[in-house]
């Protein structure tokens, strides 16, 4: 009987343990599940009403931080584009090349205006940029860019303006060099102006000549007559930079140049060939002693000391004329470098 009590008593101590043990590990569940709960409230709530602090401590909510942030990161502005001063056409007639050092192309129509141009160098956009060309003739746009170059500083003495004739895009208009020979007397007008010693010249491209079957328009040289040899004739002042004068105008033939000569006669003996005697002043006779002269024999005349008895000018023979000295030197003539053609 004991024994049954003392089973009795040690299982329902058993019982006991196993309740409380339960009931404390429902405690322990029902507490952490509230904590967790606590803290998913406190994360949702940081979510919703986030605050951080900036570098001076001072709170801040995450869309200013975010706003911050996007700020720093924030891409710069671009720079503006500088601004395009050409003008190219999908169509024109030809195109002129204008070479100073700022050096442009000019698109030209049929009626020779000015209906595109492209800017070929830094100093041509410094000096024309801001010009309004496009709309102009091709006399006006020419001198347009001498004066400019001019005002600008661009245009200096013992300068050159190339002026080329580039491309002829329509061969049924353009068929010879009028365009060029255009330009190129418009620059020589407003270089004149300028009062500065600066050339002229005119350029057709290969491909022109090749393609178009274009070249320059030749007529014979007005200083040499063709022959390519320039005379002297009057020689310039010493340190002058004129040129020497034509003098034969490529004939070869002057004007003969001895002092005494008169149409090829001596004018010493007035062509006859005999002098009045030295010797006795052409009496015929000795003033000493009243002799006839020994020098002349009596004539009172002797031979010519400067035609040699002949009566004509030993330079020219009696002709008048003579060979151009040009043609003795080679001189080449300094206006056709040699060709005897210029440009119309």
């Amino acid at each position: 009987m004991k024994r049954n009590r003392h089973l009795s008593a040690i299982l329902s101590l058993l019982l006991t343990g196993i309740l409380l043990f339960t009931a404390c590990g429902a405690g322990a569940s029902e507490s952490g599940a509230g904590a967790g709960a606590e803290a998913t409230a406190n994360v949702q709530e940081g979510t919703n009403n986030p605050e951080t602090t900036d570098a001076a401590g001072t709170p801040e909510t995450t869309e200013e931080a975010t706003a911050t942030e996007a700020a720093e990161v924030a891409e710069p502005e671009p720079e503006p584009e500088e601004p395009n001063y050409d003008v190219i056409p999908e169509t024109y007639a030809c195109t002129i090349r204008v070479s100073i050092n700022p050096q442009v192309l000019l698109y030209l129509d049929e009626g020779f205006q000015v209906i595109g141009i492209c800017h070929e160098n830094e100093d041509a956009i410094d000096a024309y940029g801001e010009k309004e060309l496009v709309g102009l003739s091709l006399e006006d746009a020419v001198d347009t860019l001498i004066v400019t170059a001019e005002e600008k500083g661009y245009l200096k003495e013992e300068a050159t303006v190339s002026i080329t004739l580039e491309e002829v895009a329509d061969t049924t208009v353009i068929t010879d060099d009028t365009v060029l020979r255009a330009a190129r007397d418009t620059a020589k007008e407003a270089l004149e102006k300028t009062e500065k010693e600066v050339a002229v010249e005119t350029v057709i491209s290969e491909e022109v000549q090749r393609s178009a079957h274009i070249e320059k328009s030749m007529v014979t040289c007005p200083d040499c007559g063709g022959s390519g040899i320039f005379c002297p004739g009057v020689e310039p002042p010493a340190g002058s930079n004129a040129k020497p004068y034509p003098s034969c105008g490529g004939s070869g033939i002057v004007d003969c140049q001895n002092p005494i000569c008169d149409h090829g006669k001596c004018t010493r003996c007035g062509g006859s060939g005999k002098s009045t005697c030295f010797g006795c002043n052409g009496t015929g006779v000795n003033s000493v002693d009243g002799a006839t002269c020994n020098h002349c024999g009596g004539s009172g005349k002797e031979r010519c000391e400067y035609c040699h008895g002949t009566g004509n000018c030993e330079r020219c023979n009696g002709t008048a004329k003579i060979t151009c000295l040009a043609l003795d030197q080679h001189t080449e003539c300094a206006t056709c470098h040699g060709t005897g053609q210029v440009e119309e």
